[in-house]
């Protein structure tokens, strides 16, 4: 009797201390996941929770903000299933113009997604993002951030060329760019 009566103390015993292993652990990665988005928040300026959260979701960081910037132009390089070499030039020139050198963190995410395509929530949240932006910011920064943005987006749909320069922006690559253009209408 005293045995399965000491047995039964020590499986209790060892089921709170495994809760409180599972708690403590539950307890770690929320206190990192709001430093997380602290931390985004006052990188990248944006206040809304929602928005931070699918941020913190797609792994981006006050580290790789300026990588995110160049979200559109990924996705329009990625809009055909492939990424053409020149297309992935003109995006590292991109990178090099924002600011972001060689072996950071911003850089080898960017590379990262030249290499394997993102998922389409990357544009999604990039959207989301920059429409949070845009409720800051003038109506002339607006229309500045939209022919960057467009712009740039336009500069990676062309960058492969097409048959003798006819037809150098395909469908699926517009349709990336009208959507891009399409979040500063908002």
């Amino acid at each position: 009797m005293t045995d399965i009566k000491s047995n039964r103390e020590q499986l209790n015993e060892k089921f709170f201390k495994d809760m409180d292993l599972v708690l403590i652990e539950r307890l770690r990665s929320q206190m990192q996941h709001e430093e997380k988005t602290k931390a985004l928040e006052e990188a990248s300026g944006i206040h809304d929770q929602a928005v931070l959260e699918e941020l913190v979701e797609q792994n981006v960081c006050p580290e790789t903000i300026s990588a995110f910037r160049l979200v559109p132009l990924v996705s329009v390089a990625w809009s055909d299933g492939s990424i053409q070499p020149q297309e992935s030039e003109a995006i590292m020139k991109a990178a090099v113009e924002n600011g972001i050198k060689p072996g950071t963190a911003a850089h080898d995410v960017l590379q990262s997604w030249l290499e394997r395509k993102p998922p389409h929530d990357l544009l999604t949240a990039w959207k989301d993002y920059t429409q949070s932006l845009l409720k800051t910011v003038s109506p002339a920064t607006v229309q500045s951030l939209r022919d960057d943005a467009v712009g740039r987006a336009e500069a990676i749909a062309t960058a492969a060329g097409g048959f003798l320069g006819l037809g150098s922006i395909s469908s699926s690559e517009q349709a990336v760019i009208d959507e891009v253009r399409s979040v500063f209408e908002t």
